[in-house]
């Protein structure tokens, strides 16, 4: 359920350097901090880190060089456009 939480927050601070002007690459610390934060809680706490904990950091911080990878991409720009509609709301010519 913890992991679950956290990979709905990774949109929200997607969305943090937009509001300052910064590339996308700048949420990652941000990210992998919110990600790490329940290992770190495991490894003082229990005195190790429990095995849940560990598969849903790795699948988390596996899935970060994927969205990289596509929010700068033409091609996944392209097909938002198409799903989405333009940007600004303004209609297809």
């Amino acid at each position: 359920m913890l992991y679950a939480s956290l990979s709905i927050m990774g949109p929200a601070f997607g969305r943090l350097p937009e509001i300052f002007d910064l590339s996308p690459v700048a949420a990652v610390p941000l990210i992998f901090g919110y990600q790490l934060a329940p290992v770190v809680h495991d490894r003082l706490v229990e005195g190790r880190v429990h095995r849940a904990s560990w598969i849903g950091f790795c699948l988390l911080f596996a899935a970060i060089p994927l969205i990289l990878g596509l929010s700068e991409s033409a091609a996944w720009a392209q097909w938002l456009e198409g799903v989405l509609g333009p940007r600004g709301g303004a209609p297809a010519p």
